[in-house]
């Protein structure tokens, strides 16, 4: 069919469905809320994944040196894998974990604690701890902390030592 140069050609109206009329609105509507969505859970993730976590819990690394110092104590040589915190929310705590030859042990504590009685191998609390030790501050001339020692035997030759020093 050809029309001839005279015919009006109708427009649709405005309102109205009209055959093949997209409504933009709505596919915007469902592409942006699921993207919002998305952008705001990666937002959250990473607020998560760069907090410090120190705030909220009153822990924070500190130098092995002042948390031994802080018992009275050095690191002793030969110690590696050390792992050093100090908590302050209602008193001061140091912790120190640390590896050493076994057949060092001995002689790190005689040289820290002179006087000191030998670790104990019964009574320290937990099961996977085969000997401990419990200093309180008077047992350590100048230091004004409890000291908590733990030893686990950590394979041929090493142990693994559990330090702790509290206010009182």
């Amino acid at each position: 069919m050809s029309r001839s140069p005279d015919e009006q050609v109708e427009e649709p109206e405005a309102e109205g469905n009209v055959r093949g009329g997209t409504r933009w609105g709505v596919v915007l509507g469902i592409l942006v809320l699921p993207t919002l969505v998305a952008a705001g859970a990666l937002v959250l993730l990473g607020l998560w994944l760069f907090t410090d976590d120190s705030v909220s819990t009153g822990v924070a690394k500190a130098p092995c040196k002042q948390a031994l110092a802080y018992g009275g104590a050095k690191v002793p040589k030969g110690a590696y894998d050390t792992l050093c915190e100090v908590r302050s929310d209602s008193g001061t705590r140091y912790t120190a974990s640390f590896r050493m030859p076994s057949d060092e042990v001995g002689g790190w504590l005689t040289t820290t604690y002179p006087g000191a009685p030998e670790p104990r191998d019964r009574h320290c609390s937990e099961s996977v701890i085969d000997r401990c030790l419990d200093l309180d501050p008077g047992d350590i001339f100048g230091v004004d902390a409890a000291v908590r020692l733990e030893f686990r035997d950590d394979g041929p030759g090493w142990t693994q030592v559990r330090f702790s020093a509290s206010s009182v």
